[in-house]
C-alpha cells in the first residue's frame, strides 16, 4: 500500500523502500507482474500435515516445494501456467526450476527477515507526515 501511497502523493520514497504501486492498474495501464511468495508451514496450519509447502508464482510459471517434518526438501513440482492454468500436470524443465527454487529461497530468507523484525526500516519524516495527514499513522508518543 505505502508504494501507492507514495505515488498518488509524489513523494520519492527511500532508497530500501520495497513494493511496487498499484495506481497503474487504478488506471487500467499495463501493470508489471512480479513474483508472488506462497506458504504453508506445517507449524502454523489450522488442522497441521506433516511438511510445509513453499512456492513462487511467476506471470508463466509456478513452483511449490514440499518439505518433510525434518525441513529437508521431498517434493518439487513445476507448472507452466500460461499452457496449464488449473495446473493439473506438472512439467518437466530443471533448469527453469532450479531458477525459481534459488528466487524462491531468496524471497523467502527476505520475507522472514522482515517477518522476524530483522528488516524493520524507519520511516522517513516526509513519508511518515504524508501518512499522517492521510490518517494513516498518528504522533509518536513522547
Amino acid at each position: 500500500l505505502a508504494p501507492t501511497l507514495w505515488e498518488a502523493l509524489d513523494i520519492t520514497p527511500a532508497d530500501s523502500a520495497t513494493g511496487q504501486s498499484l495506481l497503474p492498474l487504478l488506471r487500467g495501464e499495463p501493470f508489471a507482474e512480479r513474483p508472488i511468495l506462497l506458504e504453508a508451514l506445517r507449524e502454523k496450519q489450522a488442522f497441521p500435515r506433516p511438511h510445509s509447502w513453499l512456492g513462487l508464482r511467476t506471470p508463466t510459471h509456478k513452483l511449490v516445494v514440499r518439505y518433510g517434518t525434518n525441513g529437508d526438501e521431498n517434493r518439487r513440482l513445476l507448472y507452466d501456467v500460461r499452457r496449464d492454468p488449473r495446473e493439473r500436470a506438472p512439467i518437466d524443465d530443471p533448469a527453469r526450476a532450479a531458477q525459481l527454487a534459488q528466487d524462491l529461497a531468496e524471497q523467502h530468507n527476505a520475507f522472514q527477515a522482515i517477518a522476524d523484525g530483522d528488516a524493520v526500516r524507519e520511516i522517513e519524516s516526509d513519508t511518515r507526515e504524508a501518512l499522517r495527514a492521510l490518517g494513516y499513522a498518528e504522533d509518536e508518543a513522547p
